[in-house]
């Protein structure tokens, strides 16, 4: 189950809400929102939500025995034992068929007689998250940052809470402890998660899904009848795509979140107008980039022991940002890519860079990012190489099969220029503006709620007419 699908939208949320504040017991309410959370996720995976009740099983386990005193182990181990468990599981079902078929190449190459038979492990949703959270959370407890919790509900409400559950944010157990013990719902936080949520909504069904139509339609084409023209349409969709798609579910995650009386910290910051490729991944998946950051990177030393190392470091750390993403060769090569202009923006280059004109640094940012999701994008290594050979006009220039007004249908065209547009840093520009001088009137107010509902309205209709409804993250 999505939030942009009817059976969310008319059944699921709508009777949750109606039930959440019947009663206003914060113990009633963490069991109603942990009952409908678990259907949730069920409803999309069936049986192996035993799979989730087991990691909270695993890490509640381990985060009471991470403070409590033991003169046999001590806690250092026991974090090492939590965190491996929580790895394993994660290894298991995302990289075991990845491993298999890395080892029969290379086994193959020498040893035909060798062959292991390729297993079909099913990829649980959203196991990449609830684990990330699982781990921060015995980190956490371990550095004494939050205390372990004592009640297996709330921390079962904590993994398995619907609107972050599949494709994040990645919520730290810090943000949301007090919350889970006590919490108020106000008017003002609830018609704020409304508008969130619609907000979301629209990026979503408005923006994303028209764009990744076109993204699709072209990349499935056979390779040969790729133009130039085509490829820097279909990875322009794709770039408005995964951000439209990926931050409106975020967005819509907030504003659930701020429904039943949680705060989600912000996932995306205007990223594609950034100025370096360091100051990207400071707006962009921003849950994912500071869990790396303090997880993983500063534990390796950071930028503290020296270039080199940093650099080092900095590759490791986007190694496993792209591993993390998906068992593949391409999202390694797009993660080591990012990582390799994140240590180059730490010489000379990066000295140079900052010293040139904004649109300048801009127009760079946009090309390396445009660059690294064709990585994202195409899985195998042909595709990738004839996309380059063709956008740079390196391929064979026969007759064009496919025109470009083909695809540039009314819908893609209004989807690209509202994707550009809501691109820009808004916060930034409302700061500067005079426009916004009337931003507490009355008609503002009154505008914002005719806008909200007219979006809605524009959604649940697409919605109803139209069957093409993917959403990129959620095999993450």
């Amino acid at each position: 189950m999505i939030f942009a699908e009817p059976a969310f939208l008319y059944a699921f949320l709508p009777l949750l809400l109606l039930l959440y504040f019947l009663h206003p017991g914060v113990w009633y309410r963490n069991a109603l929102l942990l009952v409908f959370s678990l259907f949730f996720y069920t409803w999309g995976e069936g049986i192996y939500i035993l799979v989730m009740m087991a990691s909270i099983c695993w890490n509640y386990g381990f985060g009471l025995l991470i403070k409590r005193q033991n003169q046999l182990i001590s806690s250092f181990a026991i974090l090492t034992i939590g965190v491996i468990g929580n790895l394993f599981l994660l290894g298991f079902f995302k990289y075991t068929d990845f491993l298999v078929e890395m080892l029969n190449q290379l086994s193959g190459a020498f040893f035909t007689r060798l062959l292991i038979n390729q297993p079909e492990i099913h990829l649980p949703i959203g196991i990449s998250f609830f684990t990330f959270q699982s781990i921060s959370y015995l980190v956490d407890v371990y550095r004494g940052h939050v205390s372990p919790q004592r009640s297996l509900l709330k921390l079962a409400l904590y993994v398995s809470l619907f609107p972050q559950l599949i494709a994040g944010p990645i919520v730290r157990y810090e943000t949301v402890a007090s919350e889970l013990e006590t919490r108020k719902s106000t008017f003002s936080n609830f018609a704020h998660g409304i508008e969130l949520f619609v907000l979301g909504l629209a990026r979503k069904v408005l923006i994303a899904n028209p764009l990744g139509y076109c993204a699709d339609q072209i990349f499935s084409l056979p390779v040969e009848q790729w133009s130039p023209g085509l490829c820097l349409l279909a990875i322009t969709c794709y770039t408005l795509q995964i951000f439209f798609d990926f931050s409106a579910y975020s967005t819509m995650a907030i504003g659930l979140g701020k429904m039943f009386g949680f705060t989600f910290l912000e996932n995306f910051d205007a990223p594609y107008t950034a100025q370096s490729i360091r100051e990207f991944w400071r707006r962009w998946h921003i849950s994912l980039s500071t869990w790396f950051r303090d997880y993983v990177y500063v534990p390796l030393g950071g930028n503290r022991r020296g270039s080199h190392r940093t650099s080092a470091n900095l590759l490791i750390v986007f190694f496993l940002c792209g591993l993390w993403h998906g068992a593949g060769l391409n999202f390694i090569l797009w993660g080591l890519f990012h990582g390799a202009f994140l240590a180059l923006e730490r010489t000379r280059f990066g000295e140079f860079m900052s010293k040139r004109a904004r649109i300048f640094q801009h127009l760079y940012v946009l090309g390396i990012v445009m660059t690294g999701w064709v990585f994202f994008r195409l899985e195998s290594m042909n595709q990738i190489l004839e996309f380059f050979r063709t956008i740079f006009f390196l391929g064979s220039m026969g007759t064009v099969i496919h025109p470009l007004e083909r695809y540039l249908q009314r819908d893609v065209l209004i989807a690209l220029c509202a994707g550009i547009i809501c691109s820009l840093n808004w916060k930034q520009i409302s700061q500067h503006s005079s426009f916004l001088l009337f931003e507490r009137s009355r008609l503002r107010e009154l505008s914002k709620v005719l806008l909200i509902i007219g979006l809605l309205l524009l959604c649940l209709i697409r919605l109803s007419a139209e069957q093409y409804n993917p959403f990129i993250y959620y095999r993450f």
